[in-house]
């Protein structure tokens, strides 16, 4: 491989073994941090974050991310050896609030760029990515686009601004998001980085003068950029950050530590990353003239944290190197002979290369509407062409998705609900989609409008967290509509089951409604329909849910509350559900696996495990389970 084609290759692979997800230790420390307070802190004052226009913060910033990513296996002659990649960055950070978009509470815009450059390295294995040691990224300004509550909405950059600039960019920034929910002691942000969609968890150690500092860890990922090639079933994402606010509204400093290790069914390591940041603030500045926010957004486009932003040249390799010795040809050949039979040899590796093939070559996905309809073909042939089309994901291979989903032998199909549910497997649903969806809503009988539905709050869901998303509020309003108009409680199982695939934090006072219905399905549907929505209210009404008397609904909230982080708070109520309430054999094996999962603090969870241990066991595995937890759980245990 010439030097010219590593370096273009590199640049991209290392965008998926460098997340931005803060850890390290500040060299500089105005104030000490807490050392673990015997007792939480009272709910603090409400927070939110003041760039007033005309300021200028400079932060000091050490960066570190080392990184492996395991290529899954394409089929080829040889196994590709792991990709490597390291990211050094030393330098000054230099933020300049041009004020807000509107004088309601709108948010800001903050220009941004590297200043003082001390130290940048970018390798991919021992190629360096940036020949002039990126004096070229010090200066340029990109602006973010930052709410009051902190959070991250997107980037703007002028047309043709650098991919390498951008990627750099993300890297950093994405560490230095943090979320406050005013008011509240603690609770869980969705938050984006090119490595994926985080759940994180924050709790509040100490409130003082004029300082607010919080402790933030990672919960786990909603989903990983990465992920197809990874190949990777079992994420771990470990450590902690601590971060300090000063209360006239601006980060004061940040430190931690953490991890991220993805692995595969075999056991083999697929992706490793460990980072470290140090960033403290240096100086906070006065600068005069300038354009207000709106003009100085003029004329700038968009894009997301979670995005790569690479060139035409290293989209094309990487996808060539993906599709490898397919042809469409092949393809077609492919379906027609496995595509009907019980067993696809090695789907997942050929699913990986048809999709790339296809995101190659848009065109060909024309070509699958004629082996969707040819007599060959049986209905288990045609539901993977549309798997393939969904999984390709772009505009062509979504409209001739939406033209199979129109043919006979979609329509006239008793799996018909099913195969238009394949649009929810869709990751950028486009304008066209959507508009489909809901005209599929609005006009369909009862059973496609549900399947419809499901799809519709999947579209909306994700397109209201891309990068400069909005709520599609019309297409909101259908599902609130639908689940409104529902006549039997499986119905509105179903309707409450498309409003969770929005994950809409907005629509959790309406689920709190259904969750005192008389029939036990709808309310474990509010509670399934909860796990994209991570807000107090939610936390708290998974907590009723998880006291409720059917056992069938307690198991579905302590399911969903296993993948979300919990407080001291929610452990206490816990263990008033083993003592105060039934407890059923499903429960109590739900319970544990939450447990298995919560450990820290050791001191919250205990009392827990000691809850159910005065409790007979279901079978006697499930006591062995919580005795070592137990010793797992005490000190000298």
């Amino acid at each position: 491989m010439t030097g010219r084609r590593l370096a273009l290759v590199g640049a991209a692979a290392v965008l998926l073994v460098l997340a931005a997800m803060g850890v390290g230790r500040l060299l500089r420390a105005p104030a000490p941090l807490p050392r673990g307070a015997s007792s939480p802190p009272a709910p603090p004052a409400p927070f939110a974050f003041r760039w007033p226009a005309g300021t200028l913060y400079t932060y000091g910033l050490k960066l570190s991310v080392v990184g492996t990513l395991g290529l899954a296996d394409t089929g080829g002659p040889e196994r590709q050896p792991p990709l490597t990649g390291r990211l050094v960055l030393e330098a000054e950070l230099a933020l300049r609030s041009y004020g807000q978009l509107d004088e309601e509470g709108g948010p800001y815009v903050l220009g941004v760029r590297l200043a003082r450059l001390q130290q940048l390295r970018w390798l991919f294995g021992e190629q360096p990515i940036l020949p002039d040691g990126g004096e070229a990224l010090v200066g340029p300004e990109i602006l973010l686009i930052a709410a009051p509550d902190g959070r991250f909405r997107r980037l703007e950059a002028a047309a043709g601004e650098s991919d390498v600039l951008l990627n750099l960019f993300r890297q950093v920034l994405a560490p230095l998001e943090v979320v406050v929910e005013p008011g509240a002691r603690s609770w869980t942000s969705r938050q984006t980085s090119p490595i994926g969609e985080a759940r994180v968890a924050y709790t509040v150690q100490a409130d003082e003068r004029g300082l607010i500092t919080l402790q933030r860890r990672p919960a786990g990922f909603v989903r990983l950029a990465a992920g197809p090639v990874l190949g990777g079933t079992a994420t771990q994402v470990r450590g902690t950050s601590a971060v300090v606010l000063d209360r006239v509204g601006h980060l004061s400093r940040l430190q931690g530590a953490e991890r991220v290790v993805v692995t595969r069914t075999d056991g083999e390591e697929a992706l490793r990353q460990e980072m470290k940041l140090d960033a403290q603030l240096l100086a906070v500045d006065r600068v005069s003239g300038g354009p207000d926010a709106a003009r100085r957004l003029a004329g700038l486009e968009p894009t997301g944290l979670g995005e790569v932003s690479t060139s035409g040249d290293i989209r094309r390799q990487l996808l060539e190197g993906r599709a490898g010795d397919l042809t469409g040809e092949r393809l077609v050949q492919d379906l027609l002979l496995h595509g009907p039979a019980p067993h696809f040899p090695d789907l997942g590796r050929w699913m990986w290369r048809a999709t790339g093939l296809l995101r190659l070559h848009p065109e060909l996905c024309r070509d699958l509407v004629a082996v969707f309809a040819s007599p060959r073909m049986t209905a288990r042939g045609r539901e993977r062409v549309l798997d393939l089309l969904a999984a390709t994901g772009s505009p062509e291979a979504q409209t001739v998705l939406r033209e199979l989903l129109e043919r006979p032998e979609v329509t006239g199909a008793t799996n018909r609900a099913l195969l238009v549910q394949r649009l929810s497997l869709v990751a950028d649903p486009t304008e066209e989609t959507v508009d489909y969806l809901r005209a599929q809503v609005q006009q369909g009988d009862r059973v496609g409008s549900l399947a419809a539905a499901h799809s519709l709050g999947a579209a909306v869901g994700r397109r209201s967290r891309a990068a400069g998303g909005e709520v599609d509020e019309h297409a909101a309003a259908l599902l609130r509509s639908g689940l409104a108009a529902a006549s039997t409680a499986r119905d509105e199982a179903a309707w409450l089951g498309a409003l969770g695939n929005a994950g809409l934090a907005e629509d959790v006072p309406l689920l709190a409604g259904y969750a005192a219905d008389q029939d036990p399905s709808v309310r474990a549907a509010v509670a399934d329909a909860l796990r994209q929505m991570s807000t107090p209210g939610a936390d708290t009404l998974l907590l009723d849910l998880a006291a409720d008397p059917d056992s069938y609904v307690q198991g579905r909230a302590l399911s969903v509350l296993t993948d979300r982080p919990l407080t001291p708070d929610h452990l206490a109520a816990l263990r008033r559900v083993v003592v105060e309430g039934p407890l059923g054999p499903g429960s109590f094996a739900a319970l544990l696996s939450l447990l298995e999962r919560h450990r820290r603090p050791p001191e919250a969870s205990r009392p827990v495990v000691e809850a159910l241990l005065a409790r007979e066991a279901p079978s006697p595995e499930l006591r062995r389970r919580l005795l070592a937890l137990h010793r797992a759980l005490t000190p000298g245990g």
